[in-house]
Parts: C-alpha cells; structure tokens; sequence
C-alpha cells in the first residue's frame, strides 16, 4: 500500500483540483489491452480495456465522479426532480447520475462531451432570468461558479436563482481565497484558457445564513441550500 500511496502523489491528476490526492496509471498487458488505475487515498478503482477503446475510456475516466462532494451534492436532490445548474463547465457534478432533466449553462463554449445533461445552454448567467421562466425547474444548483462573479454579480444570481426554483437551490463555493489563476493558466487543467474561471469574489457560510439558506456541513467548501416552497 505505501507503494500505491506514492504513485499517487508522483502522478498529477488531470481533474484541475489542486492537491486533490488523485492518480491515474496506465499500463500494458497481453493481447494489446491496458490496465488503467484511478488511483486516490482510500482505494484504487481498475479496468482492463482493449487500446483501441482507450481514448474513449480515457474521456471518460477523466470526469469520472470520483468527488465525494459531487455525490454529497447529488444526494441533495431527489431522484425525479429536474435540474438547472449554472456555469456547469465540464459538467463533472452530474457525472453518473439519473436525473429525469439537467439542463446546464456556461459562457464557455467548450467541446465537453456531458452526456448526462439534456441540453447546454452557452449563455451568460448574469442574464439568467431572460432565458427561464419563474418556477421553470424542481433544482437550481451553482457548484464551484458563484465566486467567478463580482459580489454583485453574485447576489444577484442568487435572486434569479430563487426565482428560476421551484423547490430549492443549492450553492456549493470554496471556504478557502484562490485567484484560480493556475486552473486558467496551466495546460494540464481542463479549464486551460477559460478567462472566465478567474476567481472574483469570496463567500462565507454567513453570506447564505443570512439569506435563509442551511449549512452542510462540509470540510473544504461552503455548501448551502435553500428551500424554496
């Protein structure tokens, strides 16, 4: 197991999460497959492909949803309600789930394939209330997004947030400042040349109590929800 622990930390996750513990090794076996490991603290997940597939699997092992504050976010939600998630980026929150509607939107035109959403607007979320009516989905989430917008810019998301909802909103933001300057500026993160991903402004768990909203607990991120009937 030491073995497997410092792979892990030798290898750079490609997930763009800064010290996030995570590895990927790749090697050859017999009869031309490979024997890909996501390699993480606790445990270390295997598959065994043919190398003609491995591209494809590679996508998508790369959003795999190996975040266990994703399925924390996720089990917020209740299995048939709908879902608008804002500045949904690559759209990793969702990976593996079964929601009966996701509909996401982000500025960035990016070429992510998120088969788990049922259409992607690229709109900016600072004119939310022109695309979706009041009332228009059962979930309105914000995960990692609210903090790439001025504090204004912000509160007012959080007002159309609210009204967009018909049963709650959920904001997920870090507890810890970062400019984010390498997830824009670094090759090796998804999020390369994304010149919105700077970050803008910081939240507190005060800055949603305040407004109504209750507090998951959660080491690392501010994670609040609201319900809204």
């Amino acid at each position: 197991m030491k073995n497997e622990e410092k792979t892990a930390k030798e290898l750079r996750c490609l997930c763009g999460i800064e010290n996030c513990g995570v590895g990927m090794k790749i090697n050859n076996m017999p009869e031309g497959k490979v024997k890909i490991q996501i390699i993480n603290s606790k445990d270390i997940d295997s598959i065994i492909v043919n190398k003609f597939n491995l591209i494809k699997i590679l996508e998508r092992i790369d959003r795999k949803q190996i975040d266990n504050n994703y399925i924390q976010i996720s089990s917020l939600i209740p299995k048939n309600n709908t879902i608008l998630d804002l500045g949904c980026g690559c759209g990793s929150p969702f990976v593996g789930t079964d929601f009966p509607l996701i509909v996401g939107v982000d500025i960035w035109k990016n070429k992510f394939d998120m088969p788990e959403y049922d259409e992607v607007y690229f709109n900016d979320v600072r004119e939310i209330d022109k695309l979706f009516p009041e009332n228009s989905f059962d979930v309105v989430t914000c995960i990692d997004f609210i903090e790439h917008l001025t504090k204004e810019d912000g509160l007012k998301l959080i007002e159309d947030a609210e009204k967009i909802a018909l049963f709650k909103v959920i904001f997920f933001t870090p507890k810890k400042w970062t400019e984010n300057k390498e997830a824009v500026e670094n090759k090796n993160y998804w999020s390369y040349g994304n010149k919105y991903n700077y970050h803008k402004s910081h939240w507190t768990e005060e800055d949603f109590i305040s407004r109504g909203y209750e507090i998951i607990p959660n080491k690392n991120y501010v994670l609040a929800q609201k319900a809204m009937r």
